[in-house]
């Protein structure tokens, strides 16, 4: 398998691996631990803290497809609060518990992570600071924990390689989300406010976005040979379909 196939090929298992805790009950419940109530102040500054006591915008520039000005308001009441070096790592620990809850009956998932890890390890961090913070952070020695903390930071690492890509092609972060499967209705989860423009035109720039998402990131999987890429994306496949409803 070719490294840009390889990366089409995780990019769907990686993401569900990869954010199914971020929006868990059990990881919400955790927020007091850090001084928080449960709820998207949690979920920014566990996700963005290992970039520091940062400017918001230092916040929104790694949350590019938030609005700013949702990304300031959580952002800021958040560190008020709480240390996000601190919420990170807890972040990072609700990762391991997702996967041990969820993944432990997956086979193979100690060649899985060895694969993973070594694009993970690889990997450039330009344009991709919270990919590079997310990656000096401790991991777990439980597999199927690991496997979920491994698949957080890829996933990140593809959206900092999808924004590179959106804004060559000329597109806003907005216009993206609005030209996407989700439509208005992922703009609003995202914060963002109507009344929104007219995307009717940019929907095959936003095709071209994807494609060059893929091509941006395939150098990412280059360090892997073409057999190596085959077995990351059967293992991934497996876990994919471990943690997803089989359809009757």
């Amino acid at each position: 398998m070719n490294p840009i196939d390889c990366t089409r090929a995780v990019q769907q298992p990686v993401n569900k691996l990869g954010s199914g805790f971020m929006v868990d009950g059990a990881t919400f419940a955790r927020a007091p631990e850090i001084g928080l109530e449960p709820g998207l102040g949690f979920y920014m500054i566990g996700r963005f803290g290992a970039l520091g006591r940062a400017h918001h915008d230092v916040i929104a520039a790694s949350a590019a497809f938030f609005a700013p000005a949702t990304v300031a308001a959580l952002w800021d009441d958040a560190v008020r609060k709480a240390d996000p070096a601190r919420a990170a790592t807890l972040f990072m620990d609700c990762a391991d518990r997702w996967g041990r809850a969820n993944l432990a009956g997956v086979e193979g998932l100690d060649r899985l992570n060895g694969l993973a890890g070594k694009v993970v390890e690889a990997a450039s961090p330009v344009a991709a600071a919270l990919f590079g913070g997310l990656r000096a952070l401790p991991r777990s020695s439980d597999a199927a924990g690991l496997l979920t903390q491994l698949s957080f930071l890829l996933r990140e690492l593809r959206m900092s390689r999808h924004v590179v890509a959106v804004l060559a092609e000329g597109l806003t972060p907005l216009e993206s989300i609005l030209s996407g499967g989700g439509g208005e209705a992922n703009a609003k989860m995202f914060g963002w406010q109507p009344p929104f423009p007219d995307v009717a035109a940019l929907h095959d720039r936003r095709a071209d976005a994807e494609k060059l998402t893929s091509k941006v990131h395939a150098a990412d999987f280059a360090v892997l040979t073409d057999d190596a890429r085959d077995e990351l994306a059967a293992g991934y496949a497996a876990a994919f379909a471990a943690v997803s409803p089989a359809e009757s």
